[in-house]
């Protein structure tokens, strides 16, 4: 039998009141064990996936006869380190003391920087002289998605394949049955750690790599936490179902001469499985020659929430499909179960301890609705902290939820903003702030230090709405959004009635959130017109703060025409807002790269600074400019250029226009 058995997974639904903002609401939680069950064979492993909610088509056909081919605090950083020689920028990271990869680092001499295969590490002491320290270039087939810095180590992630032999199958009267069109691959996500004592010569002093697509990664205490989705492809091209086709491989250097299958009886399993994939949480000592440590799950994550303690997964849930296993003291005629009416959408959340060299299942919750990003996450003196967004039928709601450390559902505040959705979310210990929109921008603020009372303080309706929000000392919130405004039209009475919203450039807006019930927006800027963004409203690593000048730094697209498509009136560049005395001010926008370049490897554009120079990486270029005069003082092509084609396929006029649906418009 499995390894670790229960007899039941019990669903426990608790309907308590109706929604209400500060009463008792609809508390959702699933009992768990000290630990999750394994499949003791292949045969247990291809049953549950038979009967998993969310099957793909693959799936639901059944799947052939099984075959055995074995072959704390949780407060932002400020971006920025202070040393004998000056401060620079490091990646803006959600939660303090727990490090985020990203396309660049800077240790506040070098930096380096991701181009596809390649990584290109510059000398940036000089910012009027820079030069190539050094680079790490990568077979074709691979390439580096992020990487973490720790001192002399560098940590790197991202993608390689192994192609898969070809092999015809038999089919039942004995012909020939070809492969597919495509040449069948394993697809890895790979960690390789770097020495870096000579900056000119990195050596590779480890490689990890495991079957599957990242879904993030993140490091503490000089280990990596890399968690990783492989969907259960197969090929079946002879009706039969293989162990080598559905598992995922791994390999690491400090143990193995090849790629090895994880077995199925180190693969657990969740109770109310929802898709079939496996998900991986890999653990590396970078610095150290320990084996990695694997914990596979069936049931793939969405996004992640970690501190120094734990690592939250959550997962959205539509149906609740039970997996049909023949548990201890099961018959026969008890192994089939019919499928349960879809419920709402509910979001899982899978907790995980740190522990010494790997993480250790902690138990499972769940809460009604979804979570946009990992912001919407958060755990503060043992308590998890949780924001969503409710799709049903009559519309929208919106919910916080809080959940202890057992993962049982203790307070909640539901029915926000009925009609919007969530845009932002930022906790900060005993507060939380929660961005709506559909017509209007409602900031709410909440106090979440009675976790079995959260309360709504303050709320805070403005047009436009922030994508992203960045604490700013005590007192303060800066968002980064999009400006709107509300469209009228007049009824049959002559009276104005709002129809709708258009939406403006990009909007920059400081909070000041000094008084939890009255938060007011201060100052706001505008930039550009309709269309202007920035990656740092969807990616808050392309956001930089430099707190010694009290500066925010992004890289936007900027539209400087009234008229959206008119793409001759676009530009880039780097913003630069002061925030001083709770006001805003456009200290200058740095201009991008010389039009016309392309690279060959597209890489996000990217905002930093080493003592008073500020560096602006785009294009495969690194372009540095004085803080007080933002003149350009230095240029360095750190990739090759590409000549410019002669037909810019995104620029080209069609000859018909694109109809642009109406914001009322469903589709």
């Amino acid at each position: 039998m499995k390894k670790t058995i229960t007899k039941t997974v019990t669903l426990i639904l608790m309907v308590i009141m109706a929604f209400s903002f500060t009463g008792c609401a609809e508390l959702l939680g699933i009992e768990t064990t000290e630990e999750l069950p394994t499949f003791k064979d292949f045969e247990e492993l291809v049953a549950y996936m038979e009967n998993t909610a969310n099957g793909y088509g693959y799936m639901r056909g059944g799947m052939g006869v099984p075959e055995m081919a074995m072959a704390e605090d949780t407060q932002a950083g400020d971006s920025s380190k202070n040393s004998s020689e000056g401060s620079y920028g490091e990646t803006n990271v959600q939660v303090e003391g727990v490090d985020e990869a990203d396309v660049i680092k800077n240790d506040g001499r070098y930096i380096y920087f991701i181009a596809g295969n390649r990584l290109v590490i510059v000398d940036a002491q000089d910012p009027a002289n820079m030069s190539v320290a050094g680079k790490i270039v990568l077979d074709e087939g691979s390439g580096f998605a992020e990487m973490f810095l720790d001192g002399d180590t560098l940590t790197t992630i991202g993608y390689t394949y192994d192609e898969m032999p070809l092999v015809n199958y038999k089919s039942e009267e004995g012909e020939d049955i070809l492969p597919g069109r495509y040449m069948p691959v394993r697809n890895y996500t790979f960690a390789k750690v770097y020495d870096l004592s000579d900056i000119s010569n990195p050596v590779m002093t480890r490689e990890y790599k495991i079957e599957g697509y990242m879904l993030s990664s993140r490091m503490t205490g000089g280990k990596l936490y890399l968690v990783t989705n492989k969907w259960a492809y197969f090929y079946m091209t002879d009706g039969v179902v293989r162990a080598e086709d559905v598992l995922p491989y791994k390999y690491d250097s400090e143990k193995d001469e090849d790629t090895t299958m994880i077995a199925p009886d180190e693969i657990a399993y969740l109770p109310n499985p929802v898709d079939n994939s496996f998900m991986n949480i890999s653990v590396m000592d970078v610095d150290s020659s320990k084996a990695v440590q694997v914990e596979t799950v069936m049931g793939g994550g969405s996004t992640i929430y970690m501190n120094t303690q734990a690592l939250y997964i959550v997962k959205p849930v539509y149906y609740f499909f039970p997996a049909v296993l023949e548990m201890e003291g099961s018959s026969d005629d008890t192994t089939s179960s019919e499928a349960q009416e879809p419920e709402e959408p509910k979001t899982q959340i899978f907790k995980y301890n740190l522990t010494a060299n790997s993480v250790k299942y902690a138990g499972t919750g769940e809460v009604r609705g979804d979570v946009l990003n990992q912001f919407s996450m958060d755990e503060y003196n043992g308590f998890f902290r949780i924001a969503t967004t409710l799709w049903t039928e009559n519309g929208t709601i919106n919910n916080v939820f809080v959940l202890d450390s057992n993962m049982n559902n203790v307070g909640s505040v539901e029915n926000l903003a009925p009609g919007e959705r969530i845009y932002s979310v930022r906790f900060s210990g005993n507060t939380g702030y929660v961005v709506t929109f559909r017509n209007m921008d409602p900031l709410f603020v909440l106090d979440l230090s009675n976790p079995s009372n959260p309360k709504v303080t303050g709320e805070l309706k403005i047009p436009g709405f922030s994508n992203y929000l960045h604490p700013v000392g005590d007192n303060y919130l800066l968002g980064v959004g999009v400006d709107t405004r509300e469209v009228y039209t007049k009824d049959e009475n002559g009276k104005e009635i709002v129809t709708g919203f258009e939406t403006g450039g990009l909007k920059v807006s400081l909070f000041d959130v000094s008084d939890p019930y009255n938060p007011r927006e201060v100052d706001v800027l505008v930039i550009g017109k309709q269309g202007s963004y920035s990656e740092a409203q969807y990616n808050h690593r392309a956001f930089t703060w430099w707190p010694e000048k009290n500066v925010a730094m992004f890289s936007a697209q900027i539209n400087n025409s009234e008229k959206y498509g008119d793409w001759n009136s676009w530009t880039e560049g780097a913003v630069i807002v002061d925030v001083n005395n709770g006001r805003l001010a456009l200290k200058g926008i740095l201009p991008a790269a010389q039009e016309g370049v392309y690279w060959s490897f597209y890489t996000p554009s990217r905002v930093t600074y080493i003592n008073n120079a500020v560096y602006y990486l785009q294009y495969g270029k690194i372009r540095t400019f004085d803080f007080n005069t933002l003149q350009m003082i230095g240029e360095l092509q750190v990739a090759d250029e590409l000549p410019v084609p002669e037909v810019d396929p995104i620029r080209e006029p069609v000859e018909e226009p694109i109809p642009i649906p109406d914001s009322d418009d469903n589709e």
